[in-house]
């Protein structure tokens, strides 16, 4: 085993790792930075695993020593950021939102908020920049390792060097495969959890494990630390939110620290100077209180603003971060992290243990009292509540498999014994068409049924890559929509979808073709329904802010303009493909209100649920330009028989 000693690049790349995910979270060019959060795992899994097994060579590693040392770590520098959330949620948040955030300060204070956020949050998501403690998961997977992790190495003490090795390497193994697993069929699940994270731990810890690197090939050690940083930099600015993770793709910001570490070992490197310059140093000695800090001030500044915050306010964000960072190392961290009598220690502890009831009463009271409604006035309020947003009701968003489809497990509505039978195709955006569709079937006596998937768009053939869409899997689920439409004689299908995403696809023009060519060729009448408005900010929030404000409402929305601009090439791809061969419907028209103006509400209804679904009251809008539809088509229908 390698000895144990200080290492200032590892500072140095715990900077490089914290930078990376700042300028992630402040939308500033790097696309792919999430993935310090990975190399952040790498470096705790070598620090942790090289502290354990030099006190166990030494006998005198106790778990009880450990695990005051982990919390000592940890709790201090966590509960000031905690409490200054709550506080200022008081002051910010909407009462409903103010209760979740409750809620995840006391699984955070049970860390356990990687659960929570699993039930509750998609991570790349629209949204979840407004959640002050969402990067609070990251924390709870690392305390749930260090919780089960030196059990594991107690259990082994008495087996030799490389039997230790071979168990965390076939741990390391199983954790991948299972992750790799993961990112395709439970993706917020895999992101989120322990047992698909665990492998970029074990992979620091069995760093430990391997030869010491020789000396005397300095140009050897060199090209494994190009290597490694290379392999950071390439996932950084190649790697997607969009994309599959963690599984295999984490192997490139995970072995590349890896690499990092390793090749440092015995004498720095070229890379290895550089990272170890003071500057960067001092950086990734306030790193955690950095990760800490940045986020709430981000996610409450993005809360108050509602749209993307411009370049000035995250520039003075991201310096009042380092300003708080370098006070919570300095004055918290730092002292804690001295303590080295026992005395020191156990008074310490127990005023670390007093914190948690103090802050989970707090949060509990929160939740209680429903967010505390009375700081609002009763408009902000009213525009909140379920009965005026008129929020889908969850029995529309459903997604189903190629299974269910193929078992004509698909949910219907209207008209029970209607000789006209249509079919909502599409994505989370075709869902909430339904309400509106719901009502112009019972109002012109048509059968209706909804084949939907999340992210996942109504083409054949065609694959998308995304954590929430049925990806490679969309073909077999398309071909299941075509064939049970043919089978049970549908007589339209209506596709819907967030056609600019699916339109930046080269194959999307030839996949639409080809979807409308089969089913014209079956006879059925193909409807293509572009997109409704998205606009720049949360609707509903947005509403009742300027309520609360004394702003008017009737500003808030989109310019048509804008919308066309947004839209102008899927639309116009959309238009020539269907020329002659399919029916295009236009949603904007009916949400006009003014001249060259989308608005967010009309007439005291909400149209929205967030930046771009429709509501249930949104969604009725629409009602009668489906009506239309069925007006066209059923004359058509009974002059050619059911």
């Amino acid at each position: 085993m390698n000895e144990m000693k200080y290492r200032p690049e590892i500072h140095g790349l715990r900077a490089l790792a914290v930078a990376l995910v700042v300028l992630f979270h402040a939308g500033l060019g790097v696309p792919g930075g999430f993935v310090g959060v990975d190399v952040f795992f790498v470096i705790s899994g070598y620090l942790i695993t090289g502290l354990i097994l030099a006190q166990q060579h030494a006998g005198t590693f106790r778990l009880s020593t450990f695990y005051a040392r982990r919390i000592r770590r940890i709790v201090p520098a966590l509960v000031p950021v905690v409490a200054c959330c709550l506080i200022a949620g008081y002051f910010v948040l909407f009462p409903a939102d103010y209760v979740e955030l409750a809620q995840s300060v006391i699984y955070q204070q049970l860390m356990i908020s990687n659960l929570f956020f699993w039930q509750t949050v998609n991570y790349f998501n629209p949204g979840t920049e407004l959640k002050p403690l969402l990067h609070t998961w990251s924390l709870a997977v690392e305390e749930q390792f260090y919780l089960v992790y030196p059990l594991l190495l107690v259990a082994l003490a008495r087996c030799s060097h490389r039997t230790k090795g071979i168990v965390l390497s076939a741990l390391l193994v199983t954790s991948l495969a299972l992750g790799e697993w993961g990112t395709r069929t439970h993706p917020r699940l895999t992101f989120y959890l322990l047992p698909t994270r665990a492998w970029e731990l074990l992979l620091g810890g069995l760093l430990w494990f391997l030869p010491t690197p020789q000396t005397h090939r300095p140009r050897f050690a060199l090209a494994l630390s190009l290597a490694g940083l290379t392999l950071i930099l390439v996932a950084t600015f190649h790697f997607e939110k969009s994309g599959r993770f963690p599984g295999l793709a984490a192997l490139l910001p995970c072995g590349g620290a890896a690499l990092l570490i390793f090749s440092n070992t015995q004498q720095l490197t070229l890379v290895g100077r550089i990272l170890a310059c003071k500057p960067l140093v001092c950086l990734g000695l306030s790193s955690y209180s950095l990760y800490l800090w940045h986020w709430p001030l981000l996610a409450f500044a993005r809360y108050w603003y509602l749209k993307p915050l411009p370049n000035a306010p995250i520039a003075i964000i991201l310096a009042m971060s380092l300003i708080l960072a370098w006070i919570s190392w300095r004055y918290i961290e730092t002292p804690f992290r001295r303590i080295r009598t026992f005395k020191r220690s156990a008074c310490s502890l127990a005023g670390i243990a007093a914190s948690v009831p103090v802050v989970l009463v707090c949060a509990r009271l929160i939740v209680s009292g429903q967010g505390v409604p009375g700081r609002f006035p009763q408009k902000s309020l009213a525009i909140l509540t379920e009965k005026y947003r008129d929020k889908q009701p969850s029995d529309f968003r459903i997604s189903l498999t190629a299974s269910q489809v193929r078992a004509g497990e698909l949910p219907s509505f209207g008209a029970p014994d209607a000789t006209l039978r249509c079919l909502i195709w599409g994505d989370s955006h075709a869902m909430v068409l339904v309400p509106g569709m719901k009502a112009a079937c019972l109002s012109r006596n048509v059968r209706g049924y909804q084949a939907t998937h999340t992210a996942t768009a109504p083409l054949l053939n065609f694959v998308t890559q995304g954590l929430f869409g049925l990806n490679e899997k969309t073909p077999e689920f398309s071909r299941a929509v075509i064939d049970l439409a043919l089978a049970s004689s549908v007589d339209v299908v209506i596709l819907n979808g967030v056609w600019a995403a699916y339109a930046k696809y080269p194959t999307f023009e030839a996949c639409l073709q080809q979807t409308i060519d089969e089913q014209r060729a079956a006879g059925i009448t193909v409807v293509i329904v572009l997109d409704v408005a998205k606009h720049q900010e949360d609707i509903p929030k947005r509403l009742a802010r300027n309520a609360w404000s004394g702003l008017p409402t009737s500003q808030v929305g989109v310019t048509l303009k804008d919308h066309r601009s947004q839209n102008q090439t899927c639309d116009a791809m959309i238009q020539r493909v269907a020329q002659g061969k399919a029916i295009v419907l236009d949603p904007t028209p009916y949400f006009v209100q003014e001249p060259g103006f989308l608005p967010g509400e009309i007439d005291g209804t909400v149209l929205y649920r967030d930046q771009s679904h429709l509501s249930v009251g949104g969604s009725r809008r629409l009602t009668p330009m489906f009506e239309n539809l069925f007006d066209s088509i059923a004359p058509q229908k009974t002059a050619s028989g059911p």
